[in-house]
């Protein structure tokens, strides 16, 4: 997989569609270990799902993500760059509802943090249950 085989709106397509927390994590998993087997335990999954994850993605974007030296693999510049956006989305989800209001207003058939007793959403005070 080379630079030239997946165009950059090609690339931000499958990022947009098709990128899942799954391979967030995955990759933020392989960051911070340096190796699938160490990522697979981190994520207490299989070195086949990671790998398979890892290939996902890197079929999808048309390029290699991490260069793989023996076990260790170091991130390329375009896996560097989706490494920054798996971490904001990371943190992003990691924010008690409260502090994502965006998320509920723009999904509001998937908050679940209401219920037919409160006044209001817990992500959305200004959202009350009729």
């Amino acid at each position: 997989m080379n630079a030239s085989s997946t165009s950059p709106e090609a690339a931000e397509h499958f990022v947009m569609r098709r990128m899942s927390l799954r391979h967030a994590r995955v990759l933020l998993a392989l960051r911070d270990t340096g190796n699938i087997s160490a990522a697979a335990d981190l994520l207490h999954v299989t070195q086949p799902a990671v790998s398979k994850t890892l290939a996902e993605l890197e079929q999808g974007l048309g390029q290699t993500l991490f260069v793989r030296r023996g076990r260790n693999m170091q991130p390329t510049p375009l896996g560097r760059r989706l490494l920054v956006l798996a971490g904001k989305l990371d943190a992003d989800l990691q924010r008690p509802p409260a502090m994502s209001p965006r998320w509920c207003a723009a999904r509001p058939a998937r908050c679940a943090s209401v219920r037919p007793t409160q006044r209001s959403h817990a992500c959305c005070p200004s959202r009350s249950p009729r």
